[in-house]
């Protein structure tokens, strides 16, 4: 898995490289690699693909026009910190509240059912955990989507989020406790609300 890591960021770094040497189609190359995953990442602020997509478009610009990546972290980690940036001061420009609530949660939630943590997550329970995550703060949503969604390490989530990977691990145990929470009480409701529709005995 990590030496798959090193290699997904070796390629990542190489294209970089021949683009900032004049090679246009690396940029592409880029473009193409990292584009859908950037503006799924964007639309959990926005809940609006297209604007997501239009806020893609000039996170990828930034990276190009700056050209400020030093390496020091992968390039996924480097763009998606870019993407989070102009989003953030799009919402800020334009939306009334800090964060945005959820409406849309992504197929993939078996990255979340595989965790030993997780295991209350079960194939059947996925539309209960699409309604609990549209509960969640954005900072834990962010933390969830990053870790499981995408993959990344606590150290790229961080310096995606701006925390310390310690911030992220912090983030994540109350992220997960406090989706397992909503999780819980609505299993509670949906048997309370069992028992009161169920005939009475004798």
């Amino acid at each position: 898995m990590i030496e798959n890591d090193n290699m997904r960021r070796t390629t990542e770094e190489e294209l970089y490289r021949r683009f900032q040497s004049g090679d246009e189609t690396a940029f592409e190359e880029l473009v193409r690699l990292f584009r859908g995953s950037l503006a799924r990442y964007i639309n959990t602020f926005v809940n609006d693909y297209r604007e997501a997509e239009d806020l893609m478009i000039d996170a990828f610009a930034e990276l190009a026009i700056n050209a400020k990546y030093k390496e020091q972290s992968s390039l996924k980690t480097y763009l998606f910190s870019i993407g989070r940036n102009i989003t953030l001061k799009h919402i800020r420009k334009y939306k009334s509240s800090g964060y945005l609530p959820i409406d849309k949660v992504r197929e993939e939630t078996e990255y979340l059912s595989n965790l030993p943590e997780m295991t209350f997550v079960a194939e059947e329970q996925k539309a209960q955990l699409h309604t609990a995550m549209r509960l969640l703060k954005q900072d834990y949503y962010e933390v969830l989507y990053l870790i499981y969604f995408e993959n990344m390490s606590y150290n790229d989530a961080g310096r995606t989020m701006k925390k310390t990977a310690v911030q992220v691990d912090h983030l994540l145990r109350r992220a997960k406790s406090s989706l397992k929470s909503i999780l819980e009480a609505e299993e509670y409701e949906k048997r309370q609300g069992n028992c009161a529709r169920s005939p009475a005995s004798g």
